[in-house]
């Protein structure tokens, strides 16, 4: 659980705690060139386009936009390299000492990793915070798309929510270099648990056990 792995999209859960804790989720957000032309996952942000930061958190959790992470950062942040800054001090505030962030969506880099127990540490205390469960359970959530005939349809990536009792977040992830990466909460009961699989080709069937080995032990 203390071995450092990258760590994909599961990142975003950082990200969208400290949006939720040092941003008003109603303010306007004024896409860059920078966040636009972020590669990998995307709800096709364009430069110029403007969003509220609630509408990027929904598309930072519910379909892992990359572009909405770095939109998001720049928001919170004033710059990129400002927000990676406050992402490693709050890390390290939370006791997450084998985790070290190099970008606020998860995209590969040398110096961007964690560990089981840290993302454990991390979600437990994301999870406190009302507003972030309640975005991460979100079934379906729909944006506006400026300029296009159809609007922005985000369906949650999460099958834990269909596929468990109780299945209430957290967060999906996959790179060539991370695998398949998953954090996991269910609630039962009155308690919620936190599972967290790295680089795990069965991610849904590992979060599964892991939960059932839970409740059937600690309740």
């Amino acid at each position: 659980e203390h071995r450092r792995q990258p760590i994909a999209s599961t990142t975003k859960i950082m990200t969208a705690l400290l949006a939720l804790e040092n941003g008003n989720e109603e303010a306007r957000v004024i896409v860059s060139r920078a966040a636009a032309g972020t590669g990998g996952s995307s709800i096709w942000l364009e430069k110029g386009e403007k969003k509220t930061l609630g509408e990027l958190i929904y598309g930072l959790m519910l379909r892992s936009g990359n572009d909405a992470a770095v939109a998001i950062a720049e928001h919170i942040g004033g710059t990129e390299k400002n927000f990676i800054l406050l992402m490693n001090e709050k890390a390290s505030a939370l006791g997450a000492k084998n985790t070290l962030y190099a970008n606020p969506h998860g995209l590969p880099d040398g110096d961007h990793y964690s560990t089981a127990y840290d993302l454990g540490l991390i979600t437990c205390r994301a999870l406190e915070n009302e507003r972030f469960r309640r975005i991460i359970a979100t079934p379906v959530y729909t944006i506006s798309w400026p300029g296009h005939p159809w609007d922005r349809v985000m369906s949650n990536q999460n099958r834990l929510l269909e596929l468990y009792p109780g299945g209430d977040g957290v967060k999906t992830g996959w790179t060539v270099e991370a695998g398949r990466c998953f954090v996991g909460s269910a609630t039962q009961n009155g308690w919620q648990l936190v599972c967290v699989v790295l680089n795990a080709p069965q991610m849904w069937e590992d979060a599964i056990l892991l939960l059932d080995y839970g409740f059937k032990n600690y309740l």
